[in-house]
C-alpha cells in the first residue's frame, strides 16, 4: 500500500462508526504510520488496542479488563502500543469479571514446531495456534496433531499456505477426537481438493463446537462440497462457512441450497465468491432461502 492509499485510509477511518477490527499485516507501514491510524480510530471515542507484531487493530469493549490489553500474551517479545487518551485511561481502570474476547495467539514457524512438540506443557493456555505460511507441510501437520491431546485450551488453528494435501486431511481425521473443543479452523490456500474433503468432512464432524470453517483456494469442487454437506448435521454450531476461490459449480451450490434449515440454523456468514456458480445455482439458492 502506497502513500496515496495510506492517506485515503486515514480519511476514511473516522467515518467507519461500526468498525471493530482491521488488519494491516504484511504492509510496509512504519510505526509512525500505525500511530496515525490509531489516532484516527480513537477520534470516535472508542477503545482500540494495537498489536505491532501482527498489524492488527481490535476494538475493546468498555468493560475490558486491563489484563486483556495483551493480545499475544505468551509472546513476550511483541511490541504493543497502548492508546493513552484520557478516555482510554478511564476505561483501563474499570475492572470487570468478564474475560477478554481476544484469543491468546502464538505464531509458529517450521523451525520452532519442534519446540512445541517437545515441550507442549509450555503451551497449555494458548488458544490460537497460527501456522500460516510456515511451510510445515503434511508431516509437520501430523507432528502438531500428535500432541493436541496435551493442548486442552486450543480453540483456533490457522494453517493457510502450507502445501497441505489430502494426506494431511487423513491425519486430521485420525486425531480430530482431540480437537472436539475447537471453534475455528483455517485451511486456506492449500491443496486439499475433493479427495481431501472426504477425510476433512469426516474429521470435522467429530468437532461439534466448530463455528468457523475457512477453505478458500483449495481446488474443492462439487463432489467435495457434497461430502461436507453430508456432515453438516454433526456441526450444528457452524456460523461461518468460507469456500471462496474454489471450483464449485451450479450443481454443488444447488445441493447446498437444499440443506435442511435445522442443519445450518446458526449460519451467519457464507462465502462462495470466485467459484463457477451461474444463474441456475443462484436461482436454486434464492428459492430455497
Amino acid at each position: 500500500i502506497g502513500e496515496e492509499s495510506f492517506q485515503t485510509i486515514l480519511k476514511a477511518l473516522p467515518y467507519l462508526k461500526n468498525l471493530k477490527y482491521c488488519n494491516f499485516s504484511q504492509t510496509k507501514f512504519t510505526e509512525t504510520d500505525f500511530d496515525e491510524i490509531l489516532k484516527c480510530l480513537l477520534s470516535n471515542n472508542q477503545n482500540w488496542k494495537f498489536n505491532m507484531n501482527s498489524g492488527e487493530f481490535c476494538l475493546l469493549k468498555e468493560d475490558t479488563d486491563e489484563s486483556s490489553l495483551i493480545v499475544n500474551e505468551p509472546k513476550k517479545e511483541d511490541k504493543e502500543i497502548i492508546p493513552q487518551s484520557p478516555f482510554m485511561r478511564k476505561n483501563i481502570r474499570k475492572k470487570s469479571r468478564k474475560k477478554s474476547c481476544m484469543i491468546p495467539e502464538m505464531k509458529f514457524s517450521c523451525q520452532n514446531l519442534n519446540s512445541l512438540t517437545t515441550s507442549p506443557e509450555n503451551y497449555i493456555n494458548v488458544k490460537c495456534f497460527n501456522f500460516s505460511e510456515s511451510n510445515i507441510k503434511d508431516e509437520g501437520f501430523k507432528q502438531f496433531l500428535s500432541i493436541t491431546f496435551q493442548l486442552p485450551s486450543i480453540e483456533k488453528i490457522i494453517l493457510s499456505f502450507n502445501e497441505l494435501t489430502p494426506v494431511s486431511m487423513e491425519y486430521f481425521t485420525s486425531f480430530s477426537f482431540y480437537l472436539k473443543h475447537i471453534k475455528s479452523i483455517d485451511l486456506s490456500s492449500n491443496n486439499i481438493g475433493d479427495t481431501g474433503m472426504k477425510s476433512f468432512a469426516e474429521g470435522i464432524s467429530k468437532c461439534p463446537s466448530i463455528e468457523t470453517i475457512t477453505l478458500c483456494w483449495n481446488k474443492i469442487g462439487d463432489k467435495g462440497l457434497k461430502m461436507m454437506i453430508s456432515k453438516l448435521d454433526s456441526i450444528p454450531n457452524i456460523k461461518t462457512f468460507d469456500l471462496y476461490g474454489n471450483l464449485i459449480t451450479d450443481e454443488g451450490f444447488t445441493a447446498f441450497a437444499q440443506v435442511p434449515y435445522y442443519n445450518i440454523k446458526n449460519l451467519q456468514n457464507l462465502n462462495f465468491g470466485k467459484n463457477q456458480i451461474g444463474n441456475n445455482g443462484m436461482k436454486a439458492f434464492s428459492d430455497s432461502f
